[in-house]
This record gives structure tokens, sequence and C-alpha cells, in this order.
């Protein structure tokens, strides 16, 4: 049990610094024992605790240098979901043309089998304007339709 204080030690003088008001911490060595104190001892060492570690500057830089490729990644991200979505867009525009189209061309298919139903029914006294009628509605399906 005492062992397992003893590795606790340095972590709670490290978790309590920043509570404690700025004082020197001193590592001890005493017949083999480690010890943390705020009373200086023979042959002890200080802590500072407020230095950053050497290679902080390099972490900072790496830091840094993750912050602005995750923004490229993001930006990058976006530009795709914006050309997904304009694709979607554009995709349903046409598929919306294409029914619509779909849906005229039956109406003037319709159109023009009804006026060659009635060219074929036509009397001498309709049977010019039934022609007309029919080649009219035939020039309309083929004018939207197969053109």
């Amino acid at each position: 049990m005492y062992h397992r204080h003893r590795r606790l030690l340095p972590l709670l003088a490290a978790l309590l610094l920043p509570a404690t008001p700025a004082r020197a911490i001193y590592k001890c060595h005493e017949a083999g024992v480690i010890r943390y104190t705020d009373v200086p001892c023979p042959g002890g060492k200080t802590l500072d605790f407020t230095a950053p570690p050497p290679d902080a500057a390099a972490a900072r830089k790496r830091a840094a240098q993750d912050k602005a490729a995750l923004k490229q990644l993001e930006t990058e991200r976006q530009a795709e979901d914006k050309k997904e979505t304009q694709a979607r867009h554009q995709q349903s525009r046409a598929n919306s043309a294409a029914q619509k189209k779909n849906k005229k061309c039956a109406a003037l298919a319709q159109r023009r089998q009804w006026a060659e139903e009635d060219l074929r029914q036509a009397d001498s006294k309709t049977l010019d304007k039934a022609r007309r009628q029919s080649r009219r509605a035939a020039e309309s399906y083929q004018r939207e339709c197969d053109g």
C-alpha cells in the first residue's frame, strides 16, 4: 500500500499545484525513497511546473499544422457536399422535366389519336376541318415529342 501512495504522490502534487499559491516544490532522495516537499532538502532538486516542456514549441507548431490540415479537409468536404447537392438538384430537375415532357407527349398523342378518329368518321361537310385538325395534332406531336 505504501508503494501505491508513493506513485500517487507526484500526481497529487501536480494536480494540487495550480490550486496552491506559487511555491517551490522539491524532490528529495533520502535512503532510496523519493519524497516531494515544499521545504528544501540537502541534494534536493527544485521542480518547475510553470516552464513549458522543451518540445512545447514543436507541439504548438504541430497543433497549428493539424488545425490547418483539418480546416482544409473540412473545406474540401463542404465543397464536395455542395457539388453532390447541386448534382442531386440537377438530376431532380432533369427528372421533373422528363416527366413533364412524357405527360405532355401522352396528351398530344391522345389528341392526335382522337383527331385521326374524327377524320375517319368525318362526313363530306366536316372532312376538310377534320383533316386540318388531324394534321395539326400530328405536327404538334412531332414538334414536341419526336424532335
